[in-house]
Order: C-alpha cells, then structure tokens, then sequence
C-alpha cells in the first residue's frame, strides 16, 4: 500500500504534466478505484465459519474427525480450510494474501480478482507513459507541455523535478522498476487465478497435495 501512494505520487509530479485532462482524470480514477477494492477486499468477511453452537466432544460422537477442526471446533466443509493466519475456517479457501492480509475466499474472492486485474491494467499504463515521458524529456518538450498542464498552479516538487534532470530521472526510474516488479507478480497471481476459473479449483485445491 505504501509502495502504491508513493507510486501515485509520481505518476501525479511526473507523469501527468505531460498527458492530457481526459487522460489524467482516467489514470487518477483508476488508482481510487485500485484503493477503494483494496480496502473492500482487505476488510470484508473472506467467508469465516461460525461456530455452530455445538460442544465439540459431542460433534465428534456423531462425525468423522476429519470433517472437523478442532481449532475452531465446527464442522468443516468440504472446501474450506483453516488458516493458520487469520486463525479461523475460510469456506471456498483459495490463499491467504500477505498484501492484503487478509483470506481469500468465497466471499471476496470475486473482488479480489477485480482488484488485481486493475493494478496489472494500471502497471502498464504507468509504465507505457512513463517510457513516453521519458522520450519527450530527452526531446526538450517537457517545458511548453508542462506549462500547458500546471498554468499557475505549480507544486513545489514539481518545478524542482522539472529543472533538474537527475532529480527527474531518479523519479522516473523509481516508477518503471515499481512497475515492472509488481506488474510481473500481478501477472503471475493472475496466471494462477486463470488456471483456477478454467479447471474450478482453488489455489489450495491445486497445490495443497
């Protein structure tokens, strides 16, 4: 999360003093979609089994003990899976997500998908317009574009970033190595995912062996 907020804060200082209103308010749009699904996702109930109600010592006289788990002591579906993690049952477990710390299940698995699909789209973009920009900053084009965008409202960082290269550069190179190496893990998720809707199965249900 915080390596997305400083990423939007370069694609703010760097990349849209270059492209045009539409074009700024659609990436800007796209990031508060990004945080919003990432709190959505982050926050909501992954599909948490309940407690039954039931003592334990007596479910055990009636079911098979694999059918159980004796942590959160209820009767297990035949999809869920416990998380060591989170310390409760997740029913349709897929993974349990370290970014969003938080499971990934029945209930938000959907969701989940969106958001990743999001960010792979939003990584390329960022890094199409940051190679772009880069070209038209060689060229000596960035001042009569930059000027177009801000007018008279200049931020601080900006005009500094603008007037020394090093400094712009610096900035960019951040962004495209941001870029490339979450844009390749999103594309791995989302290679995983893909094999899971074709054969409907969870992560867990291909790699747990």
């Amino acid at each position: 999360m915080i390596f997305q907020a400083i990423g939007l804060f370069f694609v703010i200082t760097e990349i849209c003093p270059y492209q045009g209103l539409w074009l700024t308010v659609l990436v800007l749009v796209a990031y508060a979609l990004m945080f919003i699904l990432f709190f959505i996702v982050a926050f909501r109930d992954p599909g948490y089994i309940n407690k039954q109600g039931l003592e334990f010592m007596s479910l055990l006289k009636v079911f098979d003990g694999t059918s159980l788990c004796p942590d959160c002591e209820i009767i297990r579906t035949g999809r869920s899976r416990h998380c060591p993690i989170c310390g409760k049952c997740v029913e349709r477990f897929d993974h349990h997500c370290p970014w969003l710390n938080t499971c990934i299940g029945l209930r938000n698995h959907n969701l989940y998908l969106f958001y990743v699909l999001i960010q792979e789209i939003q990584f390329l973009v960022v890094l199409g317009e940051s190679i772009y920009v880069i070209v038209l900053y060689s060229r000596g084009a960035h001042t009569l574009k930059y000027k177009e965008f801000a007018g008279e409202v200049v931020i601080p960082f900006i005009d500094v970033t603008m007037n020394k290269t090093w400094l712009f550069f610096v900035a960019m190179g951040y962004l495209m190595l941001f870029t490339l190496f979450f844009g390749y893990m999103m594309m791995s998720i989302i290679k995983v995912q893909a094999v899971n809707f074709w054969t409907g199965m969870t992560t867990n249900e291909r790699f747990s062996r």
